[in-house]
């Protein structure tokens, strides 16, 4: 019999709702905002944009090297490529692949719910997945497109080990490695800890087994857990400026988002699942969860190593279980099968509505001029007017005391170089200024008002240099 024979009626119409669930949370973001919320957008972009640069110098080996040489995340700047195939500009255009990345990542939780359950565990853990955009999950806000494309990879990662299907395992870590390295590492810190597990010779007595197989996995854990604190405590002694201690989220915050009732559920997951797995079936999941924990909370143990950005990985796990428990905690409290499926829908969506209201008010923010929490409408200007108005050759230079000007170069297609505080054109007047900017290639000065003031930085009453453009908010001056 197929598999399509054995599924209810009713299987399409809750697939079809979740989906459509999934696709609208998703949306929501990319329809309703003009820039990216995260503040690694214009890094992801602007690498990306080198490949071009490179291309339309006839320079096509470089330009295909680049792709791949260029950043930490290969996989991921390749997947970002791929959104040229959108009919819209940056920086719309990285909207819409963070949203298209949280899709597939749900639609890898469902099927790998589907592998380790059934059908109902599949579209429970799309529609939990669905209430995690934004509000739960830090990639959005952060701008981490590397990192939320990753998860594909490390779910499949997850599914291919379970089914012992080490090929496929290997290519899905291979490719968790090019799209994200600390995905990479963790998956393959997964595959060190369950692998020997997998793979050891079964014995007669299988219950003594399974309690071997759980100590021998906690043993790993804590012991990963013990040596952590000394591992990234002696990592800081040396990179301390680029390590600098964070506190992960409190605990309550998830607690009380919409994902707050299905984290509740998560543990009886677990339970459930070992009731109808092989524990050693499910050593990688169980350990990738284990593992997920320790770092979305190593602030607890002394590290302080970027806990928020761990978070998603817990999460994902949380997800699935949660997703197995739903079925089962509905059909032992609601006998009738009418009343479970209306409790089911009502209960995701009102999570759901709740999650839309909640990511509404966060883009507001981000996008209300006065809160400056991204590029202003008056830098837009400035920069819209660079575009115009200049020559494609020019080469433009801002101070990087404002990470807005980052959007320089993306929008207006011109060459542009961040000065720090300290460099030489902040500190020059009058004839000295002049012979300094003949050995530069600057042709254009921008200058952003809200975080910096024009005049402490360069002499606007030099004629020499006029001003092009100004408004509230930005100031453009012509350098040659």
């Amino acid at each position: 019999m197929t598999m399509q024979a054995r599924l209810p009626i009713q299987f399409y119409f809750v697939v079809g709702g979740t989906l459509a669930l999934l696709f609208t949370m998703a949306l929501q973001y990319p329809l309703v905002t003009t820039f990216p919320i995260g503040g690694d957008a214009t890094r992801y972009i602007l690498k990306l944009l080198e490949v071009p640069a490179a291309a339309q110098e006839d320079r096509i080996i470089e330009a295909g090297t680049k792709l791949f040489t260029n950043t930490s995340y290969p996989g991921a700047q390749i997947i970002l490529a791929t959104s040229a195939l959108l009919p819209v500009p940056w920086p719309e255009r990285f909207t819409w692949w963070m949203s298209l990345g949280h899709i597939a990542t749900g639609l890898m939780i469902g099927y790998l719910a589907w592998r380790v359950s059934d059908w109902r565990a599949a579209v429970a853990s799309i529609a939990i997945w669905s209430l995690t955009f934004v509000s739960v999950l830090p990639d959005i806000e952060d701008g981490t497109l590397a990192q939320l494309w990753s998860f594909p990879f490390v779910i499949w990662f997850l599914e291919r080990c379970m089914q012992r299907s080490w090929m496929w395992a290997a290519i899905a870590a291979v490719l968790s490695m090019a799209t994200h390295p600390i995905s990479g590492a963790i998956i393959l810190l997964v595959g060190a800890i369950s692998l020997p597990i997998i793979f050891r010779p079964s014995l007669p007595h299988k219950g003594r087994l399974k309690l071997q197989y759980l100590a021998f996995t906690i043993f790993i854990t804590l012991a990963f857990a013990s040596t952590s604190r000394f591992i990234f405590q002696s990592v800081r002694s040396v990179l301390t400026a680029q390590l600098p201690f964070e506190s992960s989220e409190p605990f309550t915050n998830i607690l009380y988002s919409p994902f707050g009732p299905f984290l509740i559920m998560a543990p009886i997951g677990v339970f459930l699942l070992m009731r109808q797995k092989p524990v050693y079936q499910l050593i990688p999941l169980l350990t990738f969860t284990v593992l997920g924990l320790l770092l979305a909370f190593n602030d607890r143990i002394g590290a302080g190593f970027y806990p928020s950005r761990f978070l998603s990985y817990p999460i994902i796990s949380a997800t699935v279980f949660a997703a197995i428990a739903l079925p089962t905690l509905l059909k032992s409290a609601v006998p009738y099968k009418a009343l479970r499926w209306s409790f089911a829908v009502l209960l995701i969506m009102s999570s759901a509505l709740y999650t839309w209201n909640d990511n509404s008010r966060i883009f507001a923010f981000y996008e209300s001029p006065s809160k400056y929490a991204r590029l202003h409408p008056h830098e837009h200007e400035a920069i819209e007017w660079l575009k115009e108005n200049t020559p494609a050759d020019v080469f433009v230079v801002s101070s990087n005391a404002n990470r807005h000007s980052e959007w320089i170069p993306i929008l207006s297609t011109r060459q542009w170089r961040p000065l720090v505080a300290e460099d030489t054109l902040w500190n020059l007047k009058g004839d000295a200024l002049h012979v300094y900017l003949k050995d530069t290639p600057y042709t254009h000065l921008a200058l952003f008002k809200h975080r910096e003031k024009p005049s402490d930085l360069f002499p606007l009453d030099d004629s020499a240099y006029p001003i092009v453009f100004e408004n509230k908010g930005a100031m453009i001056i012509q350098l040659k």
